[in-house]
């Protein structure tokens, strides 16, 4: 019986030694352009396609290439002459997902499990950054976002 518990108590410390490796994983600062936000050292571009708004998406890896996150990044130039490019974006989230915000940040849960939704717009409300990710890191990643 006592082998049984010493067995179980390595492949816990080993587990627990594998998840802190890939938790320690530091973010560090990112500029996409028209925003800079905090993600994983990725070496490399970052994949970038069109969106059904035109608008720009990334593909945003880990280090073991799992994806940390995809960010879709949209301003006044995608909202069919909106200038409130949040409220453009938020009705169309609307449509699919309960939104709710806590601390400023307006978030979601998808249909895939684990997976959440958020919503991070500028001050005046022309730009916003759509985050869908299950990173446990993520609300770091939240808070480094700064619009040029």
């Amino acid at each position: 019986m006592n082998k049984k518990i010493f067995a179980l108590l390595i492949i816990f410390i080993a587990t627990v030694s594998v998840v802190s490796v890939f938790a320690s994983e530091e973010l560090v600062s990112h500029d996409f352009g028209d925003f800079k936000m905090d993600i994983p050292d990725v070496q490399g571009d970052i994949p970038e396609k069109q969106g059904d708004s035109n608008q720009t998406i990334y593909a945003v890896p880990n280090a073991d290439n799992t994806t940390f996150a995809f960010i879709e990044y949209l301003d006044t130039s995608n909202t069919n002459g909106n200038n409130n490019t949040t409220q453009f974006v938020l009705d169309k989230v609307k449509q699919n997902f309960t939104v709710k915000t806590d601390g400023g940040i307006t978030s979601w849960d998808t249909k895939s499990a684990g997976e959440h939704g958020y919503l991070v717009s500028s001050d005046d409300n022309t730009k916003v950054v759509v985050i869908t990710s299950s990173d446990t890191r993520i609300q770091q990643a939240l808070d480094s976002i700064e619009f040029k």
